[in-house]
């Protein structure tokens, strides 16, 4: 078994499976992941082992990295930045290369931010409260960008509940939905199969029949996706969904580096999750209960390679992001008391006389 040390942790235990560490030290990066109330980051110590940190936010519902290398963590009402407090080659106290401290916060009131893309200085999402594609605002709780034809009227209602955003390079380009409904918690009765796939800077839909689509992923040229109420990690070709891969679990939230897919698994503490799904309907027959974690899958094979396992108390995983280059990933967040007193200031910068 993989030697895991942590760092504060309070309602989960973290397992490792297969060759995680090898590939961590292989393809040169962390992992981070939104993990129900916290940020993990899945990286290794200085002896080579896996170390997993957290910090805690107020329910995790997306995180993804900007161009410079900030990690941008959507929580319940707030966007937060979160930027390297390290200079190149320094390492922190407890020895991470990379330290992202909590630097600004945008507040986004209750549009349910999902699948958050970072465009230059701006943030896209999907607004699963108002069946939208949004951006920041500063007078707003969020910009609407594009609304599905489908939707009549937009208000906090989670009519057809929009569950992904994909961007193309670097530009947000297609949106998953649970549903085309256009009722009020709509989007409810049609989690078996009414999910679609739309590229909104065309209008086409791309494929339908999907049971709660999520995190569509452009990667060598076609569109990846998961199908949360099936567990399935596939990719869309001509208009159809090709399954790749099957994990046991509610599959949201995936990152696709150097041929390997990162599948985030969700169970919930009662299964309650996966209840009514295919995939719930697989695990009652087998009697198992559902994957959380964050699992790999070679894409050439379909096979899994390995993962992390995280039982608990708490079994949500909302999304996952690769940071390259990292080997741990320490985090401080906005209630701790390093984010509030670590003072940083340019040592380079002197000012001019008489200025």
């Amino acid at each position: 078994m993989t030697r895991v040390s942590t760092v504060q942790l309070l309602d989960f235990e973290a397992t490792a499976e297969g060759d995680l560490v090898q590939w961590l030290t292989s393809a040169n990066c962390s992992v981070a992941v939104s993990h129900t109330n916290k940020v993990l980051t899945i990286g290794r110590d200085a002896k080579g082992g896996l170390q997993v940190n957290h910090v805690l936010f107020d329910r995790v519902t997306g995180v993804c990295l900007t161009d410079g290398g900030d990690l941008l963590v959507a929580s319940q009402h707030e966007l937060w930045r979160l930027t390297d407090a390290l200079s190149p080659g320094d390492l922190s106290p407890t020895g991470a290369d990379r330290w992202l401290m909590c630097r600004v916060a945008r507040f986004v009131g209750g549009v349910r931010l999902a699948d958050p893309i970072a465009v230059g200085d701006d943030c896209w999402f999907a607004s699963v409260a108002l069946s939208a594609v949004c951006s920041l605002d500063d007078t707003f709780s969020a910009h609407v960008r594009w609304v599905p034809p489908f939707i009549s009227a937009v208000r906090p209602e989670q009519r057809c509940r929009l569950t992904g955003l994909g961007a193309r390079d670097g530009v947000p380009t297609v949106v998953t939905s649970a549903s085309v409904a256009d009722t009020p918690g709509g989007w409810s009765a049609h989690q078996r199969d009414g999910g679609v796939l739309i590229d909104f800077t065309t209008g086409e839909v791309l494929a339908d029949g999907l049971s709660l689509p999520h995190s569509p992923r452009w990667h060598d040229g076609r569109w990846w996706l998961l199908q949360a109420g099936t567990g399935e990690l596939g990719c869309v070709d001509g208009g159809r969904f090709e399954a790749v891969a099957r994990i046991d679990g509610y599959a949201r939230g995936l990152a696709i580096h150097n041929g390997v897919a990162l599948i985030g698994a969700s169970g919930s503490r009662w299964d309650e999750l996966v209840a009514g799904l295919a995939v719930g309907d697989r695990l009652a027959a087998s009697g198992e209960r559902p994957d959380s974690g964050v699992f790999l899958v070679d894409l050439a094979s379909g096979n899994r390679i390995g993962g992390l396992r995280l039982e608990g108390t708490a079994r949500e995983v909302a999304d996952v992001v690769v940071l390259p280059g990292a080997r741990t990933v320490e985090l401080s967040g906005p209630r701790s008391l390093i984010a509030q007193d670590w003072t940083t200031f340019p040592l380079d910068v002197l000012p001019q006389p008489g200025a």
